[in-house]
């Protein structure tokens, strides 16, 4: 999401009431969205009630209100979450949400069941622990986090251009790059000193990833301003195909400034600790101010120190 918008409770109940009208479905992926320290002037993510509904209960009281004329409208909203990104990057296991007469037809479905050690493990959680205490702890080490992460871009004078001027939930945040300074180019530049994610990275019909590496293990977890997560089929390790693609892009070079996405990177800001994320954010618009003093090598010897 890198504009930072969240649907108003009003076009909620409107989306929702379109869905149950025209019969669409809407498939809600809202992994971050117990994550939310914006929509509320609370320090607790235990008081909901002035959060904007998630669209699953939207729906709920939708068909509570309509019962009293019709049950015949079949639901249609699935909202999906992963304990990955409220308890442990390692916890590779999700779950659903939605009215029972979908469930029961999921539950059908044998890769939708889950085995072993995972499940029951996730459900001691949500069970016995304490998870509002927990997802409290989130909020309140996020927020300092992104705000860190949001002085620190305003320090960088305009060389680093957030695209939301302060991070209100989640991991990340997406900023604008100088003209004519790649992304791609740029994480190269910068490494060992700090990593991030190029913006064609995000883009599944563009060219080649950049040359970066997204693993939260190793190097990753020592720089600061760092993509988080674990090693996953997306690290990059000598002949995998995302390093084979990395080489055709390092081939093509600074022809990846006309990629609209090559002017923007993704920063986590979830990884590290105030201190890394300046220093991180620092050693960036460091890089970035360097390489358009040579797109544009028109400023000062005083603007490029």
């Amino acid at each position: 999401n890198p504009s930072g918008a969240t649907l108003s409770t009003e076009r909620r109940w409107r989306l929702v009431r379109l869905a149950r009208t025209y019969g669409f479905y809407i498939l809600a992926d809202e992994v971050y969205e117990l994550l939310d320290w914006g929509s509320t002037n609370a320090s607790s993510s235990s008081s909901l009630s002035s959060r904007s509904p998630r669209l699953v209960a939207v729906e709920a009281e939708q068909r509570l209100s309509d019962n009293a004329r019709t049950t015949s409208t079949p639901p249609r909203v699935l909202s999906i979450s992963s304990f990955s990104k409220i308890v442990a990057p390692g916890l590779r296991l999700g779950w659903i949400e939605a009215a029972p007469t979908i469930v029961k037809k999921l539950n059908r479905r044998g890769y939708i069941r889950s085995g072993g050690s995972v499940a029951p493990f996730a459900a001691e959680i949500v069970t016995g622990a304490d998870l509002d205490a927990h997802l409290d702890a989130l909020l309140g080490v996020y927020r300092r986090k992104a705000r860190a992460l949001a002085t620190a871009l305003r320090e960088t004078d305009g060389i680093l251009t957030p695209l939301v001027d302060a991070p209100t939930g989640g991991y990340f945040a997406w900023v604008r790059l100088p003209d004519g300074v790649s992304a791609v180019a740029l994480a190269k530049r910068v490494k060992p000193a700090a990593l991030f994610l190029p913006g064609p990275d995000c883009d599944p019909g563009g060219r080649p990833a950049g040359d970066v590496v997204l693993s939260s293990g190793g190097a990753a977890s020592s720089e600061a301003a760092a993509e988080g997560g674990d090693a996953s089929d997306d690290d990059v390790y000598p002949g995998s195909s995302r390093a084979r693609g990395q080489e055709q892009a390092l081939e093509v070079g600074a022809t990846a400034t006309t990629h609209s996405l090559d002017s923007h990177i993704r920063l986590c800001f979830a990884l590290n600790d105030e201190a890394r994320i300046r220093d991180g954010v620092r050693a960036i618009a460091a890089a970035a101010r360097a390489a358009a003093s040579e797109v544009s090598p028109t400023l000062t010897c005083d603007e490029q120190i």
